[in-house]
């Protein structure tokens, strides 16, 4: 999928120390891995605040949701299946009355295997991924980066929507499942890989519509939201009911 023009970038006020992180839909240069430090353009801030670019490319691509770790490290979620590989059911209305007969991700699946029947490499051809930029000189912007997780290609799997970090794990919505990812060496890449729940995204629904907004609450419980995609959820062994411990509504 071609990368999106979307830089990292980092809002700051005068005299606070405080930072704000977000994406903006622009395109800026950026040569040999440093971003581009001058003032942003096209954006309207407030007085007493200034933008520069944070991280762009090469180091990030196609960025969905971000997630600082307490050491500054920032997780990104990428997307390069969204629009090729991960559809949209308001422009395939002939596939409507199939998508709602969905109960399962497995009726999806068998769905998609039957419609591409002759080009099922084009599902999986695309992976999204999990990335990792750092400021690690203190340069005031991001100098280096990896990948931390890819190989989320299922021809089932929707758009990296939700990263969140803390500690030495990440969590990571990617339909159909909710991920659980940690290292534990100095690679940089997540060598232990856990699907917590599997079985979101039973319909092909509306993009964008899909399993994001990772944030632990007081009581030490994972939140997050799910869009009409829906979701069908089951244990390790297929029974019918859900994991203890966990309510959806």
């Amino acid at each position: 999928m071609p990368s999106l023009p979307h830089p990292l970038f980092v809002a700051q006020q005068t005299g606070i120390s405080g930072l704000l992180a977000f994406f903006l839909l622009a395109s800026l240069s950026c040569v040999g891995g440093d971003a581009d430090t001058s003032a942003v353009p096209g954006i309207q801030l407030a007085p007493g605040l200034s933008a520069t670019v944070w991280a762009s490319e090469p180091l990030l691509e196609n960025p969905v949701a971000v997630s600082f770790d307490d050491r500054g490290r920032c997780y990104i979620a990428e997307t390069h299946r969204w629009s090729q590989s991960v559809f949209d059911i308001t422009k395939q209305p002939a596939w409507l009355l199939d998508d709602l007969s969905f109960r399962t991700v497995t009726d999806r699946s068998n769905f998609l295997a039957k419609t591409f029947a002759t080009n099922f490499n084009f599902l999986t051809k695309d992976s999204e991924r999990v990335r990792w930029v750092e400021d690690r000189a203190g340069v005031g912007h991001a100098d280096v980066g990896g990948v931390f997780a890819s190989a989320f290609n299922l021809p089932t799997a929707g758009t990296a929507a939700g990263v969140l970090a803390r500690g030495n794990e990440v969590w990571f919505a990617n339909i159909p499942d909710l991920w659980r990812l940690q290292s534990t060496s100095a690679s940089g890449h997540a060598d232990q890989r856990q699907v917590l729940h599997t079985g979101f995204g039973v319909h092909i629904g509306v993009s964008g519509h899909d399993l994001h907004g990772l944030k632990f609450g007081p009581d030490g419980r994972l939140y997050f939201s799910i869009g009409d995609r829906g979701f069908n959820l089951r244990d390790e062994a297929q029974s019918a009911q859900r994991r203890a411990g966990w309510n959806f509504s």
